[in-house]
């Protein structure tokens, strides 16, 4: 299945054998080992489950042959390696026989690794074939001969024997004609380029694709060709330039016949092989990461899917990229970091690959990437879990699952809102996991409360609800069955196997009771065709074949509950397709029985209904596709790839796609890939990684995040069915994002500029919810372009309409953002009569949040452009409120507004009269710890606490106003003695030592006896 994508997860591993420089990793073509390869040592790694060093081979006496520089597996078990100056080695593993744990000095390791062998790795021949440095090597197909590419141009076939090398054909590049823009196929060569001198140049890097006969070359000096050989002869080869200038590596990506060119500014070009047209690039620019920070591209590689690009470069850092461009993965920190590089900052953080990338290869089924860091000894293991949507299409669109190599994380809502999913981390039984490393196949059933996982062998089943596991009854059974697709019908698994006389049947289980002598039944596939993807909906079987055939199949239970299967009919797909990589079958619902969305490898996808011989094109470009069945306004679908995230829908049941409405969903970030959407909150569910770094460890964390689309809908809706645009506007009133997504609306409107009519449908739905509207219109002007607010409110009342009706129901935020617009539409003179009834009401209903951006506002416009009486109302206004606050003791409003307003409280003060009314004064004292959150003191110590600075701020400006009693009961509070015996003249001592005998707490009773023991000592 190729369709699936790569997420990282959890932090990276590290292994070494020595302390030399890693510079190759290699793995072998059955993926079950990996080589690593330093200037002198080769050690052999298991790729899978464990990573301990099988086999290792030192060669550091025959040191005169040059150091190592690469190596080639010849088949699974040999390998040779290239040295610096032209030498090729020979070697072979051979089990020793020897369980790894015996070699282990840590005994946990022996009941996880004792089914691992010691590798003995043997040289078996050494060959000098070349005076210059070997750029690449490729056996033949027999595997006795092979194709060499040196660093000076020539291109040797040989063949190996035991002692000895023989030369069969070789050929130079500057012996090779080379064409320009002209299709790589053609026998008409339209533009000349010439032949390649050799002497100012050399080959930096070669590579070979054999799936489509292409030789790539990199040359010194920048330039990037392709060789097609013609025939069997070396001589026979053409070559044609690709369009770069300064490439530094490159990798094909055969089943979408591209090219990617890695250069030194740390871009990556995708070309066309057909035609070079470059296709799109892949650039770290858009976050902020320059080629000074990274280097050119030093190594690229396409994962098994060839649906992501993994890119490390030459200086810092690695970057995994979706094949539209979706920036996956990347481990160079974002801008804000990068600029402290020359702080010592960076150099304390555990950034992995900071000192870049020296080689790397994919690990068994794209699971872990195994890459070898420059200026270290280091391999480094990142390891990924992929969608496991992409595998199993037929997925709830609410539950989404990422599938990892012996775990599923399970993405599940748990509560209404978008901020509320969660992770669940499924660990799959060891006893299981253990013999059948690593999981392969995942598929939930459609009510989504059980999940079918198979691996090399058997599957088990999960149940949502209860966390536990069914495995086979009998694990001979499991052991013997080889699953090869895995679907749900009803409570049944449904599992294609490859059979003991070598044919492939379906085979049915139950759910609860897993065991062979419990299936409901076998249907060997007809023709002995081997099967691509099998699914089921309420009534149907489909089983789609390698060949492009369609199998359709009723499904009827009989009177001793086992299954009937009867074909339907068959169908042959147009043979010029491309295999699919992703099929749904739609619910039995629909006017059809087996209605198929099918998108194939090319990137094309299609709506294909079997019994009717219908198989209509729906896109082009696309990576991944999503859709709901349970929408109640018709059929809609999204679409993933070149062209962004689109939505496309049917107004009506049917599912006439190819004739539906198709709506683009913009500012997609490219750095979240979708894994599909929540139909009932309107939005896109997408991931995007986090990375935290610690001195010792770094950290990749999966973050969910949410793009709305209901506003695409919507507006398009609207254009021709104002009725029911209403009636699913309204289907969403209850989410929590609901205005945001009215908002949204209203923003596509202005920015797309789709005609008055359609403005004037919009706002007429906007009015349908009348508490969100104002907010809406508000936001939404404010954020656009301030020469669109002419046109906008030509269809919307005039700002100052809606002030005043803002003002009216007291929502003084939405009063500030209408205030900034009638300023422009209605001019200074009348926003300052706004702005005043704003700052009436606000200190009327002591309001504060909006007082600091009204104030700044009516400075900015008041003070050099007004008249005194607006001047005057504005000052009266203030000292009004000053007045009444003390009057009503509400002293911390009244800080907090100096504080905002930024006018101190003297001038605020100056014509208030400041005394307290003395049977008052302990009532104010109670209000003073209230408001400024004082406790009452234990001791005559005075207490730090949050309003300590707000309170002396206030003490200090009564201090200077001489308000003698504000000043006894504030200094009280904050037990200044000092102060209170400054000011306690003898007309208020018997009224204030009254008060504090009054109080219970023991820090004011102490203080009633010291004060009475000062004022005798005085007397």
């Amino acid at each position: 299945h190729s369709g699936n994508m790569s997420f990282v997860f959890g932090s990276p591993k590290s292994y070494r054998v020595n302390d030399e420089q890693v510079l190759r990793i290699k793995m072998n073509p059955a993926r079950k080992l990996i080589c690593t390869l330093t200037s002198n040592t080769i050690a052999i790694w298991p790729p899978g489950k464990y990573r301990v060093a099988l086999g290792y081979f030192d060669r550091s006496s025959i040191v005169d042959r040059g150091f190592l520089d690469n190596i080639y597996w010849r088949n699974d078990t040999d390998f040779i390696v290239t040295t610096d100056i032209g030498y090729i080695e020979s070697y072979s593993c051979e089990l020793s026989g020897k369980d790894v744990a015996h070699f282990e000095s840590d005994t946990e390791f022996y009941t996880y690794l004792g089914e691992l062998k010691k590798l003995n790795v043997s040289l078996i021949q050494s060959y000098n074939i070349a005076d210059s440095i070997i750029r690449w090597l490729m056996f033949g197909e027999n595997k006795k001969s092979l194709v060499v590419g040196t660093s000076k141009g020539d291109i040797l076939l040989l063949r190996l024997e035991r002692n000895k090398v023989s030369f069969i054909d070789e050929t130079n590049l500057c012996e090779i004609q080379f064409y320009i823009n002209t299709d790589i196929d053609s026998t008409q060569k339209e533009k000349t380029y010439g032949i390649v001198s050799m002497e100012d140049t050399s080959i930096l890097y070669m590579t070979y694709s054999r799936k489509l006969n292409l030789f790539g070359l990199v040359l010194s000096d920048g330039r990037a060709l392709l060789l097609k050989m013609k025939g069997k002869s070396l001589q026979s080869a053409s070559g044609y330039w690709v369009p770069v200038v300064d490439a530094t590596n490159m990798a094909f990506n055969h089943p979408h016949r591209i090219v990617s060119i890695g250069c030194e500014s740390g871009n990556i070009e995708l070309f066309s092989i057909d035609n070079f047209l470059n296709l799109r690039s892949f650039s770290l620019l858009d976050w902020g990461i320059k080629s000074e920070d990274t280097g050119g591209v030093e190594c690229m590689q396409w994962n098994p899917t060839f649906r992501e690009l993994a890119v490390g470069y030459k200086n810092r850092g690695f970057t995994l990229w979706s094949f539209y461009g979706c920036r996956i993965q990347c481990t160079i920190p974002q801008i804000e970091i990068l600029m402290q590089d020359k702080s010592s900052t960076r150099s304390n953080l555990s950034e992995p690959l900071k000192h870049g990338v020296g080689d790397m290869s994919w690990g068994p089924h794209g699971y872990y990437i195994f890459i070898a860091e420059k200026e270290t000894s280091k391999m480094i293991e990142f390891s990924y879990v992929k969608n496991g949507l992409s595998l199993n299409p037929n997925m709830c669109y609410n539950d989404f699952l990422l599938q990892g190599s012996d775990h599923l994380l399970q993405v599940y809502m748990q509560g209404p809102l978008p901020g509320e999913l969660k992770w669940r981390n499924i660990r799959i039984p060891f006893e299981y996991i253990n013999d059948n490393w690593p999981l392969l196949y995942v598929s939930m059933s459609r009510d989504k409360n059980h999940i079918a996982l198979a691996g090399e062998n058997g599957f088990i089943v999960y149940n949502n609800s209860s966390g536990k596991w069914t495995l086979f009854s009998d694990p001979n059974e499991e052991k013997r069955l080889k699953v090869e697709g895995l679907c749900w019908y009803k409570d049944n698994i449904v599992v294609t196997k490859f059979t003991h006389d070598e044919r492939y049947e379906i085979v049915f289980y139950p759910r609860d009771a897993i065991s062979e002598r419990n299936v409901k039944g076998r249907l060997p596939i007809y023709n002995d065709k081997e099967p691509w993807y099998i699914d089921c909906n309420e009534d149907y079987l489909v089983v789609y074949t390698t060949d492009s055939f369609f199998y359709h199949y009723k499904i009827e239970e009989n009177a001793t509950g086992r299954f009937d299967v009867t074909l339907v009919q068959q169908v042959m797909v147009s043979a010029n397709l491309s295999s699919p990589i992703s099929i749904m079958m739609l619910s039995a619902k629909h006017e059809f029985s087996t209605g198929l969305i099918i998108l194939y490898k090319d990137g094309e996808l299609y709506l294909s209904t079997p019994e009717r011989g219908m198989h209509c094109k729906l896109g082009k470009d696309i990576e991944h596709f999503w859709m709901d069945e349970q929408w109640n306004f018709g059929n809609h679908m999204l679409t993933y790839g070149e062209n962004g995230i689109r939505v496309i829908y049917t107004s009506e049941e049917n599912l006439d796609f190819d004739r539906g409405e198709v709506e683009v969903v913009d500012n997609f970030e490219r750095e979240v890939y979708p894994l599909g959407f929540i139909p009932e909150w309107g939005v896109i569910v997408g991931i995007s990684h986090g990375l935290s770094y610690t001195k010792s460890v770094s950290h990749f964390r999966l973050e969910p995040k949410f793009h709305p689309y209901l506003q695409i809908l919507l507006l398009s809706i609207l254009r021709f069915d104002e009725e029911k645009a209403f009636k699913l506007a309204k289907s969403y009133e209850h989410v929590p994002h609901f205005m945001y997504i009215l908002e949204l609306l209203l923003h596509e409107t202005i920015e797309r500029r789709l005609g008055d009519d359609t403005f004037r449908k919009v706002v007429t739905l906007l009015k349908k919810f009348p508490e969100k509207y104002p907010y809406v219109v508000a936001t939404c002007t404010r954020k656009s372009d301030p020469d669109d607010w002419v046109y906008i409110f030509k269809f919307v009342e005039n700002p100052l309409t809606l002030f005043q009706k803002s003002l009216e129901k007291q929502l003084f935020h939405l009063c500030g953002i209408f205030l900034k617009l009638v300023l422009v539409v209605d001019g200074e003179n009348t926003s300052r009569i706004a702005a005043l009834d704003l700052l009436d009401a606000i200190l009327d209903n002591n309001q504060l949040d909006e007082l600091e951006d009204l104030l700044r506002f009516l400075t900015e416009f008041l003070d050099t452009n007004s008249s005194s009486k607006v001047k005057d109302r504005r000052d009266r206004a203030i000292m009004n409120y000053g007045k009444t606050s003390l009057e009503e003791y509400t002293i911390f409003a009244l800080v907090q507004f100096s504080n905002l307003s930024k006018i101190e409280l003297r001038e605020i003060l100056t014509d208030t009269i400041l005394d307290i009314p003395m049977h008052d004064w302990r009532r104010v004292l109670h209000l003073l710890h209230d408001q400024f959150s004082f406790p009452f003191p234990d001791s005559l110590d005075a207490v730090e606490c949050v309003g300590s600075e707000y309170l002396e701020y206030f003490l200090s400006e009564m201090k200077y106003l001489g308000a003698k009693t504000w000043i006894l009961i504030t200094s009280t509070v904050l037990l200044e003695i000092e102060t209170i015996m400054d000011y306690l003249t003898d007309d208020l001592a018997p009224t204030y030592l009254l008060m504090l005998s009054a109080e219970e707490s023991t820090g004011y009773q102490q203080l009633y006896e010291h004060i009475k023991v000062i004022l005798m000592n005085k007397s």
